[in-house]
């Protein structure tokens, strides 16, 4: 360190006191304050070093070593040419940054942050993740084409299969088209999703009543009341939602006995449901349609 005070010859000092800085980072010599001021006057004092990308190369990561990912941002931002390591940690303080401002509901800035991760694919995992998460950001502001063309870029990446967000990206898209009303890729997408070795019991029960509403809509009404049904095969469905809907399409091809039967099992579930009432006012519906004159009265008089 003393060489590095010495005036007579620069190039001799400026490589004495960054050979200091790197004795200080590598071996721990001095606590986290000491390597961290000496490294920030070596840059000050030496902006014109030959040292100083390697600098500054040090500098972002103690502060990545200490978590201070804007600091060592703003440090990586400042180099021309990163190392490996250095594009790594850009990469992941970006997606780690996006990932916060996801769940803080600040989706533009979260979108912006996880663009900028994608700059060093370095783990290609993460990479993927990134355009599954812009999707996400983009549902969440219900800009449904722009989350439609991330979640297939996410679906796309040779990557995809590798990473926990696979199926639900498959889900997610599924809702996108339900929500642009393409009702045909829903369906599909909700297929692809089902398909896959997914074990979440309400997102499956989900899934087949979402595929049987794109059915019905269609006007696919045999194939809605499948769908239904499998909707009720999974743990988590209460059913009351796919017997009603179950129950409209019976009835939209004429089958009134078994549409009348399938909404008494919704009057008769133990659990209150919200789908009671409006079952009981179809079933009275359904008993006029049919010339069941006396049971129509009869259930017209339990409201």
């Amino acid at each position: 360190r003393e060489a590095s005070k010495m005036t007579f010859d620069k190039s001799i000092a400026d490589k004495a006191l960054f050979n200091y800085v790197k004795i200080v980072y590598e071996t721990g010599f001095d606590p986290y304050n000491e390597a961290l001021s000496s490294l920030q006057q070596f840059i000050k004092d030496n902006p014109k070093s030959e040292y100083l990308d390697e600098g500054y190369s040090y500098l972002a990561k103690l502060f990545l070593s200490t978590n201070n990912y804007k600091q060592a941002l703003e440090v990586i931002n400042e180099l021309d040419v990163l190392n490996d390591d250095l594009k790594s940690a850009y990469q992941k303080i970006n997606y780690s940054s996006g990932i916060e401002s996801f769940k803080a509901k600040k989706y533009s800035n979260a979108i912006t942050l996880l663009q900028r991760s994608k700059k060093y694919p370095q783990d290609a995992v993460t990479a993927a993740n990134a355009s599954f998460w812009i999707g996400e950001s983009y549902y969440r502001q219900n800009d449904f084409n722009k989350a439609i063309k991330e979640y297939k870029v996410f679906l796309s990446s040779s990557a995809a299969k590798k990473s926990s967000y696979f199926t639900t990206a498959k889900y997610s898209l599924g809702y996108c088209y339900f929500k642009e009303k393409n009702y045909s890729e829903a369906a599909d997408a909700f297929n692809s999703f089902i398909s896959s070795s997914n074990k979440n019991q309400k997102m499956l029960s989900d899934a087949c009543n979402r595929i049987g509403d794109c059915n019905f809509i269609l006007q696919r009404h045999n194939d809605a009341i499948k769908y239904y049904d499998r909707a009720m095969t999974y743990a988590d469905n209460q059913n009351d939602y796919s017997l009603y809907y179950k129950a409209t399409a019976l009835g939209a091809i004429n089958k009134l006995n078994d549409k009348a039967e399938t909404l008494k099992e919704i009057i008769a579930m133990p659990q209150q449901t919200l789908m009671r009432s409006t079952a009981m006012f179809e079933l009275a519906n359904t008993y006029t349609l049919n010339n069941q004159t006396s049971k129509a009265i009869e259930t017209y008089t339990q409201f």
